[in-house]
């Protein structure tokens, strides 16, 4: 097609139609002066040719602006619903001068023209083909009608937003309007990279965001979880203490008010222990041993002397006694998968009702439980098992430190536990079982925001010993199940895959260690009773955290069931299927902790910064990168190290901190 100088054409910019002249045809393409004084050169399959005409030259801009306002004068006359009313019933495609033709009888050219804006303006009612426009069915209009409506609640939406951040820039006492809380959410997505919002929503969002933050007067050329964070900062929205793994994950924090209601109504009463037949163990001397934070106490121990040694009895909290298969309290334990405990907050399993109060082991409390003994004779091995249903009383609460502070002082008690717990490591690692010395260091958030560190040792006396009775109280269980066919759900690991050739470069300490876990294949949930590699075990389960892991929750059910002679709640199949709905959130979870962590450690460094140089000792933990990673001492943290020449593993090193931003999670050290 080919236009001569002079011609007026309509082409669209962004869907908005616009008039321009034609000036001159410069090889394909063609140089036009549009209605708004601009001067373009545009392809020929970008033109719609009109039969008005006016002068070639720059001379032509009033005369366009002049046929705008006739052709806006004739658009206000034409109603394309009443068109469309007329032809819905004889589909096919119209040009846009016959459309106005049926409408108007006989249009001049400038009616025609005003047909064809209004036809690609409004797309309710005609479909644009590429001969002209064709009617749409009456299901297509009423979802057009739809869409449009929603595209104008989003641009009011969008204009609000912008306008509460004009206020909230002056004024950071202004409240967010409920009605603008979705759109808030998804920015925070966008801040935190949250890979699960829809791309409607980030399409939405990312305009209301450009559109606000040019508010802030700053660059709008950054990434846009970038602007999004600077734009929630300057509003006061976030703040450096703001943990930004919170809004990635989006865990489940608030409980549905259908299992609000069933746990405040489990926790109003007391449990009837009398319906079945439970041991009374409430004569027994049990003690809970935890942080001294802790508030969902779901284990007890109990040791007692025999003619030929010991009983040692490790018992679990019957959560399967108050929280009912199907209710909604277990649905949203399953949803949840497991407690989260971060350094700002706990985000629990079950609510706080039931998790720190009526399924908790708090002293001088009745509570079902389910308990294993394990018969010992005076070397402290185990000659015989049995699982109960039972009814205890916590005779007292022991925090870690109370522990270490007995066993110091070589309490009796605590003595024979410890011995007790030494003999299964022992046993284990003589088994095959292989032990990784952890440090950890946790992050503890002060009221003020200051954040603190508290050393973890996980091989000090009071952490082993409550460990060990764990793993083997969950041991016992599982071989419990095992010898009476009952289905639960075990804890297996695969060795790792063997080097070829051995390979102690690394030696003893943080780079041993590290490379040790590296090769350590995760642990995984199955219905089959298959080994444990690193805890040197035949079979292995986890049963002793119902408060805190659903998983925990299923096996109880099945073992109590066994134990009253019910049927079983749940098949083998159907535990397989609770296994793969829980692998998601589990590994959520474990991101998140892990996530969070690190922004806490971070925040620390930074607060430390501020008073003055940071330095740590570093030991080198892998090579084989194009820059040595280094184990940072204290916070016990990796991180790159660039330095020459390049250091063998297990290489140790003064490092100062460089920079550190806890949002982004970035940490830069060099040698000091």
């Amino acid at each position: 097609m080919t236009f001569a100088p002079g011609a007026v054409i309509i082409y669209e910019n962004d869907s908005v139609p616009l008039l321009a002249v034609i000036l001159s045809d410069s090889g394909g393409r063609f140089r036009v002066l549009n209605e708004q004084g601009a001067e373009l050169s545009l392809p020929t399959a970008r033109l719609t040719p009109t039969a008005l005409q006016c002068s070639a030259d720059k001379s032509a801009l009033p005369e366009l602006q002049r046929l705008r306002e006739q052709i806006e004068t004739a658009q206000s006359s034409i109603s394309l619903q009443d068109l469309w009313e007329a032809l819905k019933e004889s589909p096919r495609t119209y040009g846009s001068s016959e459309l106005m033709e049926l409408y108007l009888g006989t249009p001049l050219p400038l009616h025609a023209v005003a047909m064809h804006m209004v036809l690609l303006k409004d797309r309710t009612f005609f479909k644009r083909e590429t001969e002209g426009f064709s009617p749409r069915t009456e299901q297509a209009v009423e979802q057009c009608r739809k869409l449009e409506q929603q595209h104008k609640e989003r641009q009011a939406l969008s204009q609000a937003f912008v306008a509460f951040v004009e206020q909230r820039l002056a004024d950071r006492t202004i409240a967010l309007p409920s009605t603008l809380q979705p759109l808030m959410r998804s920015i925070e997505d966008i801040a935190a990279e949250n890979p699960d919002i829809s791309a409607e929503r980030h399409e939405f969002a990312s305009e209301t965001l450009k559109a606000a933050h040019a508010l802030l007067k700053s660059d709008q050329r950054l990434p846009l979880e970038q602007l999004a964070n600077k734009l929630l900062d300057a509003i006061g929205h976030f703040d450096r203490n703001t943990n930004i793994s919170l809004y990635r994950y989006r865990p489940p924090i608030e409980f549905k008010a259908e299992a609000q209601a069933e746990a405040a109504a489990a926790a109003a009463q007391e449990p009837r222990l009398d319906t079945l037949p439970r041991e009374d163990l409430t004569a027994l001397e049990c003690v809970t041993i935890d942080d001294v934070t802790t508030l969902d106490m779901d284990d007890a121990i109990s040791l007692q002397e025999t003619e030929r040694g010991y009983e040692l009895g490790v018992h679990i909290t019957d959560v399967s006694a108050i929280v009912a298969i199907g209710s909604a309290l277990d649905n949203e334990a399953r949803r949840r998968a497991t407690s989260l405990y971060l350094p700002e907050r706990t985000i629990p399993m079950l609510p706080r009702e039931l998790s720190e109060s009526r399924c908790s082991l708090v002293e001088a409390a009745m509570r079902p439980a389910l308990s294993c003994f394990m018969l010992l004779d005076r070397d402290f091995r185990v000659t015989s098992s049995r699982v109960s249903a039972s009814i205890i009383k916590v005779r007292r609460r022991y925090s870690y430190e109370d522990v270490d502070a007995l066993l110091h002082s070589q309490e009796r008690q605590m003595e024979l536990l410890f011995h007790v717990a030494s003999q299964s490591e022992a046993q284990r690692i003589a088994g095959g079982a292989s032990k990784v010395t952890k440090h950890e260091a946790i992050p503890v958030l002060l009221e003020d925001g200051t954040v603190t560190l508290q050393q973890v040792d996980e091989d000090a006396p009071s952490h082993f010993l409550v460990s060990e009775m764990m793993v083997l109280a969950n041991k016992y269980f599982a071989e419990f199940a095992y010898k009476n066919k009952i289905p639960i759900l075990y804890r297996t690991q695969e060795a790792p895959e063997p080097d070829g050739e051995e390979d102690d470069e690394a030696g003893d300490g943080p780079a041993a260690d590290y490379a040790f876990r590296g090769k350590m294949k995760r642990s995984v949930m199955t219905t089959s009773a298959l080994p444990h590699w690193m805890l040197g075990l035949r079979h292995y389960t986890q049963v002793t955290s119902p408060i805190r892991r659903f998983a925990d929750l299923c096996n109880q059910r099945q073992i109590m069931a066994h134990l009253f002679g019910q049927p079983y709640p749940y098949s083998s199949e159907k535990l397989g299927q609770i296994a793969d709905a829980l692998e998601t959130p589990n590994i959520r979870a474990v991101h998140l902790s892990r996530d969070s962590k690190r922004f806490w450690l971070l925040r620390y460094l930074e607060q430390q910064l501020e008073k003055g140089p940071v330095q740590f000792k570093a030991t080198v933990v892998r090579t084989d990168l194009k820059i040595p990673i280094v184990m940072l001492d204290t916070i016990f943290m990796t991180c790159p190290l660039k330095v020459s020449p390049r250091p063998a593993l297990g290489a140790e090193f003064q490092v100062k901190v460089e920079v550190v931003q806890s949002r982004t999670g970035m940490l830069r050290i060099a040698p000091a």
